[in-house]
């Protein structure tokens, strides 16, 4: 294969933080403070719309196990020629071997889950630092202004 396929395209290069220009790092930031913005201002909309997806949701698997607990239900009372009520007993007392099971398996994954957690959490932290202290001071400035004005601006906008 000739070398210049092999190439990366410019849709596919990382962007590089470090690499940007004043004005670049400009529109980066006031997004991030737009967006805070239309957040704090749409919050009730947003908070609405993030409520009622959860209540769907919630109906949705709420009919799922319905359907589920009628066919079993069925199926007990065919095969075992049980009633409704021991029926209903055998999906109860199911369910809750099915619960203390799955919790006594998150109570074992605890530890590997949060020793997980802890690494990604640090990894994250360390690239973060290695970028910071890879900026130059004058870059570290420019950042720490415009991140000053950013809240304030937001600070003064939620206050009034």
């Amino acid at each position: 294969m000739p070398p210049t396929l092999l190439k990366k395209s410019a849709s596919t290069t990382q962007y590089d933080i470090n690499q940007e220009t004043d004005s670049q790092m400009l529109k980066r930031i006031s997004k991030k403070f737009a967006l805070i913005l239309v957040f704090i201002f749409m919050f009730d909309t947003l908070f609405d719309w993030f409520i009622g997806l959860l209540d769907l949701m919630y109906e949705g698997f709420h009919i799922i196990i319905e359907a589920i607990e009628y066919s079993i239900e069925l199926l007990l009372e065919h095969i075992f020629h049980t009633d409704h009520q021991h029926s209903e007993m055998i999906i109860v007392n199911g369910a809750i071997l099915l619960a203390v099971y799955l919790i006594y398996r998150l109570y074992k994954a605890t530890p590997k889950l949060l020793s997980k957690l802890s690494k990604s959490l640090l990894l994250y932290l360390d690239r973060k630092l290695s970028s910071w202290q890879e900026i130059p001071l004058m870059r570290k400035s420019k950042l720490i202004t415009t991140y000053c004005i950013g809240i304030s601006c937001v600070l003064f906008t939620v206050t009034l």
